[in-house]
């Protein structure tokens, strides 16, 4: 059990949350884990969303989850969860780590408009691996929700039009986030 935080930065594939978290972390001496970093190992591996990915990304949140559960360190992660079966099981580890860790666990969902998602998306310089289809992201956006979890106070930040350290600073701000 710990007392550090746990800032969870949810939002849709190209909103900014890597971006948010590479300037967040350091605000808050905090471990920074981007969601591709326990991704990638599945989608190296297997077709995204076949039993062998879930098996693989089932294994490696377990292993990753139990070493953070015993971490007194702040802790910044960031996910794109959506309300599917997948997404539910996925937001239920999260939400046991957070009570695992047994600190301040705050759930922060980056917002852009869709347009300015679907520029960001597309941009060359993200990473291999991740969405860079804009048609597959207005897709999601119309066919799916982010996960918001009713049991938390969610704290939204609009991120259209401003940049990451912005975001961080608000972020550190409202949450009364320090440095230690």
């Amino acid at each position: 059990m710990t007392d550090a935080p746990f800032v969870h930065l949810m939002g849709w594939p190209g909103v900014g949350k890597h971006a948010v978290g590479q300037q967040l972390a350091p605000l808050i001496s905090a471990r920074y884990i981007d969601n591709h970093t326990l991704l990638n190992p599945a989608f190296a591996t297997a077709e995204h969303l076949s039993d062998p990915y879930i098996r693989i990304n089932r294994a490696v949140l377990s292993a990753v989850y139990a070493e953070l559960a015993n971490e007194d360190r702040p802790l910044v992660l960031t996910n794109c969860h959506t309300d599917t079966p997948w997404g539910r099981e996925c937001w239920a580890r999260v939400r046991a780590l957070a009570e695992a860790r047994g600190g301040p666990f705050h759930q922060v969902v980056l917002d852009c408009t869709l347009e300015e998602n679907a520029r960001r998306v597309a941009l060359p310089e993200r990473a291999r691996g991740k969405l860079r289809d804009p048609g597959i992201l207005r897709s999601a956006w119309a066919a799916k929700t982010l996960i918001i979890d009713p049991a938390l106070t969610v704290h939204r930040f609009d991120v259209t039009a401003t940049t990451p350290d912005a975001t961080a600073g608000a972020i550190c701000s409202r949450l009364h986030l320090l440095s230690k």
